[in-house]
């Protein structure tokens, strides 16, 4: 934890299929997207979305003080908020700073018990997953999870009791957190926005 490191946190302006590459596709897109948005350290940003033995919270790290939206409202005060669900503010902004109001792929598993509240620290559920196979499916066959940018609880990344999900192609945005001191500033592709829907 470090009290003195802000991030911000946008949704995707682009929406995309299941298949984003696994999680390290996401991470690119964040990056992608961010560098198209002309944020500094862009190729630090990584998705706050749950994958196999991966939580959202520990894809993006634990080493900062606050989370805003690239427009400076604050979304958690620290990461404890974050880890509890307790958000100040809506993630609601994209990487330009407009507001998008939709549905965004989550990846936790199916779920209809334990305690809500912590979901940004767990990961996808092995039984019943719900994320894609992995980030690697744009089947209409599997299924992934799925939260919305308007919410200021659990509901953000885990719309409701019991874990509905989307049929994988279908088209949702992801959430992007960054910069991370703790990572390398990383020059990505732009080719992993070629499947990338503009919403």
């Amino acid at each position: 934890y470090d009290a003195s490191v802000t991030k911000n946190i946008f949704v995707t302006s682009t929406d995309y299929q299941g298949n984003l590459g696994g999680i390290n596709g996401a991470n690119n897109i964040c990056r992608t997207r961010a560098q198209f948005a002309g944020l500094s350290n862009y190729g630090t940003y990584q998705a706050l979305i749950a994958s196999n033995g991966v939580a959202p919270m520990d894809n993006i790290g634990w080493n900062w003080g606050t989370l805003q939206t690239v427009t400076g409202s604050v979304v958690a005060a620290n990461p404890g908020a974050l880890a509890i669900s307790s958000l100040s503010a809506a993630p609601n902004r994209n990487e330009f700073g407009v507001i998008k109001g939709s549905y965004v792929w989550g990846g936790i598993g199916y779920q209809c018990y334990g305690e809500f509240s912590t979901l940004f620290t767990w990961t996808s559920n092995s039984s019943d997953p719900r994320n894609c196979s992995n980030w690697t499916s744009s089947s209409s066959g599997v299924s992934g999870s799925y939260g919305s940018t308007g919410s200021t609880s659990y509901d953000a990344l885990h719309v409701s009791y019991c874990t509905p999900s989307y049929a994988c192609n279908n088209s949702l945005p992801i959430y992007c957190v960054g910069p991370n001191p703790d990572l390398p500033n990383i020059t990505c592709p732009g080719a992993v926005d070629a499947t990338a829907t503009k919403n």
